[in-house]
């Protein structure tokens, strides 16, 4: 197992935090337009040893992770936005806090079960499933909902639904295990892409555990098949083969998940998988915001900040 220290304050240890400056860096300096736009092929995945972050040059104690926020309490899951808002679930309750820790909106309705997932790509509009319920609703950013933002998805013809996500102008998708296929709809509840027949698309029988649009693809994870990347209008682009996840988050076209007690960054363009080091092994969900870590684990969250040379 590797060794690591406990960080309640700057980081000691000068492996781990140079690690995360590096992936940080990567992931949030905006990559080039054009190297962006190339697809290549430049053979299998390939993990990249952290001995080549080591090689960093030391920048000084007065960088590393410092813990900014911690909220104690058990929670069912947790999810992030791009302005560094955290949600926790339990049951059928959200909680939504600040980066400093401080709980802002709270959301309480046990009438439809259990909430499935919640999707914050738009944080004034965010998508929250019931899956027991075949329901979706739609909260502002204070978690308000209103009448006209609850949908029953066998009104448009959905009997089963197992995954929902969010996309670009108030629309959604939604994954219908019956029949194979993913279907797009608009903010008046009309199909406007249609991705049919996925199994034979993807050449496998799938059971997917989560999906996510980001950009100009459509993500969908099969723990045991690896992430499924189509672009929005529905044409099967390829397979990212990373097995054994359950949670994603795609952040500059690079894809960031958990797998056991590791944290991992996939670059789709060298086709290769980096170990991101963290503060501690115990967690069960990370997420990644700008320059913010937050790890969720059995007793609570923890948001850690990296602080570069004042």
């Amino acid at each position: 197992m590797k060794e690591r220290k406990d960080c309640t304050g700057l980081f000691q240890s000068a492996r781990s935090y140079q690690a995360i400056l590096f992936t940080v860096h990567f992931l949030f300096s905006e990559l080039p337009r054009a190297q962006r736009g190339r697809r290549h092929y430049l053979g299998p995945m390939r993990p990249i040893s952290l001995v080549l972050l080591l090689l960093l040059p030391f920048w000084g104690t007065a960088q590393g992770l410092h813990l900014e926020a911690r909220m104690d309490g058990k929670w069912d899951a947790m999810t992030t936005d791009h302005l560094g808002h955290v949600y926790l679930t339990r049951g059928g309750e959200i909680f939504l806090y600040g980066h400093d820790g401080r709980l802002l909106y709270q959301f309480s309705d046990l009438s439809y079960g259990r909430i499935g997932s919640i999707d914050t790509r738009n944080p004034m509009k965010v998508l929250v499933f019931y899956p027991d319920f075949s329901r979706i609703m739609f909260l502002d950013n204070t978690l308000s909902k209103n009448r006209e933002q609850s949908l029953r998805l066998d009104r448009i013809n959905l009997s089963l639904v197992q995954l929902v996500c969010a996309s670009f102008d108030n629309g959604f998708w939604a994954y219908d295990p019956v029949y194979f296929r993913m279907l797009r709809f608009d903010q008046q509840m009309n199909v406007t892409n249609s991705i049919e027949n996925v199994n034979q698309l993807v050449g496998s029988e799938i059971d997917p555990t989560h999906m996510m649009e980001e950009g100009d693809w459509l993500y969908l994870n099969d723990p045991k098949r690896g992430i499924f990347r189509f672009d929005i209008f529905g044409t099967y682009s390829k397979l990212i083969p990373t097995v054994g996840i359950t949670e994603m988050q795609v952040r500059n076209d690079a894809v960031l998940y958990t797998r056991g007690n590791s944290f991992f960054r996939y670059d789709p363009l060298p086709m290769e998988e980096a170990e991101i080091a963290l503060p501690s092994e115990n967690f069960r969900s990370v997420r990644l915001e700008k320059e913010r870590f937050y790890m969720l684990d059995s007793t609570g969250v923890s948001i850690y900040r990296y602080i570069g040379n004042e």
